[in-house]
């Protein structure tokens, strides 16, 4: 799976969870997402890659191009 195809169905995931529509490097904090925001983000892309993320990665991301990289860093 290409980083691109990531990105898209992670956009997709945050419209459809937060109602926000964010570019790859929109700040996650910027766009009003709180830590729990987040969370929920991380445990839909669990589920959509059947991928498990650690608390130390979901702690690091800042953005959804930070997000993708961990899940391409998984999927391989």
């Amino acid at each position: 799976m290409e980083r691109e195809e990531i990105v898209k169905i992670l956009q997709g995931l945050v419209k459809k969870t937060q109602r926000l529509t964010l570019g790859e490097r929109d700040s996650f904090e910027k766009s009003g997402m709180d830590s729990l925001d987040q969370l929920e983000l991380c445990m839909h892309t669990e589920k959509q890659f059947s991928i498990v993320i650690e608390d130390a990665e979901v702690l690091s991301t800042e953005n959804i191009g930070d997000l993708a990289d961990i899940v391409l860093s998984k999927i391989g």
